[in-house]
């Protein structure tokens, strides 16, 4: 799987309800900014090409729209400083249609960057990396979401909002075999698994999911299977009968990287059962047979992605 830059909540960017709103705070022509670690000095500006972070790698995921996601467990005590803020390169900024300044933050390193955000001349800033809506900035990953970000910069993010009719231009059917073994070394059993995985060409780009649930009914078929224990493979023989599976609801789920929607309960073969002629037990399997036969009757959310 390829590294990613995830866009993730960090740390940088805390102002008040007022700032955001746009009311000017009282300062005059020689208004100092306060920058983090350093010392408030007369007409200071915002220079980046002086900064020793002006070459960052990760500025060009910085530069651009971001949009506040405000979660569903988001509690109503809880201060948010605005709800749009716009990065530009030349070191402006506007916060809610007020415009503002940014600067580099003492904390950025070489796969981390975070900036300061100063409006009318004014820099309030927290240490509370993980604070919720108040901080961004972007750092870089080698690992897969979902990313549990508060801000998305969707000048360079994607968004994917699944309906019924497009979600399978994103997923595709598999068919896993999980192989166990017992203390000797012998094949115990074989657990079969079905699911619907987003595309590599979209999971290897997530940078977050947005609650994805899909209430989804399915045609299945009934199959004798064989199973080779001594070489861990199974054959499928011949069909039995077609299954219309009762509609449930599903999330989008991710483990490894891997983005899935379980369609079936796992087939569980024991193979001393499937090897046995007089036993009747571990004989057959129900599988999916392709993705035409799932159905989405419906469903919601949003799989945001870097774009290429």
């Amino acid at each position: 799987m390829k590294k990613i830059l995830a866009l993730l909540l960090a740390a940088v960017m805390c102002f008040s309800l007022a700032a955001c709103g746009g009311e000017t705070s009282n300062t005059d022509d020689t208004s100092s900014t306060e920058q983090l670690g350093g010392e408030s000095t007369e007409n200071d500006t915002n220079e980046n090409t002086e900064s020793p972070y002006s070459n960052h790698p990760l500025l060009v995921y910085l530069y651009g729209q971001w949009k506040l996601r405000v979660k569903d467990n988001y509690q109503q005590d809880e201060e948010i400083p605005c709800s749009a803020l716009t990065i530009n390169e030349d070191g402006t900024c506007v916060v809610d249609g007020v415009s503002g300044t940014w600067d580099f933050s003492d904390e950025t390193r070489d796969d981390f960057l975070i900036i300061n955000i100063f409006v009318d001349g004014e820099h309030r800033f927290t240490s509370a990396y993980y604070e919720r809506y108040k901080s961004i900035g972007v750092w870089s990953a080698g690992y897969n979401g979902p990313v549990d970000t508060s801000w998305l910069n969707m000048t360079t993010t994607e968004a994917i909002t699944l309906t019924t009719d497009n979600w399978r231009d994103y997923f595709e059917l598999v068919t896993e075999p999980r192989y166990e073994e017992d203390a000797f070394g012998d094949l115990y059993r074989l657990v079969l698994v079905q699911y619907i995985a987003l595309k590599e060409e979209y999971a290897s780009n997530v940078v977050c999911i947005d609650d994805v649930f899909a209430e989804l009914k399915s045609t299945a078929t009934r199959y004798y299977i064989t199973l080779d224990a001594a070489n861990d493979s199974y054959t499928l023989g011949d069909a039995i009968e077609e299954i219309e599976l009762t509609a449930e609801t599903r999330a989008l789920s991710q483990y490894e990287g891997i983005y899935k929607i379980e369609v079936f309960g796992n087939n569980y073969i024991m193979a001393a059962d499937n090897a046995d002629p007089n036993s009747s037990d571990s004989k057959k399997v129900i599988l999916v047979k392709d993705i035409s036969d799932i159905e989405f009757l419906r469903v919601k959310g949003t799989i945001y992605i870097t774009k290429q």
